[in-house]
């Protein structure tokens, strides 16, 4: 909107630049005077067209209260069960195809991926019931910092608790399991009366 706004107000400062200048001792045509009037009341319902009032926290409620009912949400749990179920499909092919030491890098991978997002679900669903958005906001983010911390730490003991390692399969078995992420949003079915209907 403000972009916009902006690019408008910008292209009528250069309208009035490119008309020819008018001394002060000259007439201006009424033709020019229109034109002018015209530019400034299309100006002016153009930011009437940008007004945008925000909703009130009881209309922000009900369209909340919408949403849920419309669209299922996506639990975390679930998610993770798919996460594991992924790698324990991944370690089943890695160790048909290559050696046991690929298989156990390829799991641990996949666990590198699925117990830190256990750790967040588990966060989350223990501070659910905060008092205010702020707090919410900040054990989120104080729960996303564990899992990542959770992450680099199981990634630096990888060498340590997995001997002869191999990096390439616990990274395939990292990514993979990552993408179920991805999968699920993109996989995950809404219900007939969605945005849609």
């Amino acid at each position: 909107m403000l972009i916009t706004r902006l690019l408008t107000k910008f292209l009528a400062w250069r309208a009035r630049a490119k008309q020819p200048r008018v001394n002060v001792g000259t007439k201006v045509d009424s033709e020019a005077k229109i034109k002018l009037v015209l530019l400034k009341d299309e100006l002016l319902n153009q930011d009437d067209a940008d007004y945008f009032e925000p909703l009130s926290f009881e209309q922000a409620q009900l369209v909340i209260q919408g949403l849920r009912k419309t669209v299922p949400l996506l639990s975390p749990w679930r998610l993770i069960q798919w996460q594991l179920l992924v790698g324990v499909l991944v370690t089943i092919v890695a160790y048909i195809r290559f050696d046991g030491v690929v298989a156990l890098s390829v799991a641990y991978g996949s666990l590198a991926v699925a117990l830190p997002a256990s750790m967040l679900a588990w966060g989350l669903k223990r501070s659910e019931g905060a008092n205010s958005p702020l707090l919410a906001s900040l054990g989120f983010f104080v729960w996303e910092a564990v899992k990542v911390g959770l992450t680099v730490v199981m990634l630096f003991a990888a060498p340590v608790l997995i001997m002869n390692l191999n990096w390439l399969a616990l990274l395939a078995g990292f990514v993979v399991t990552m993408k179920v992420y991805w999968i699920a949003v993109w996989l995950y079915p809404l219900r007939k009366n969605s945005f849609n209907n």
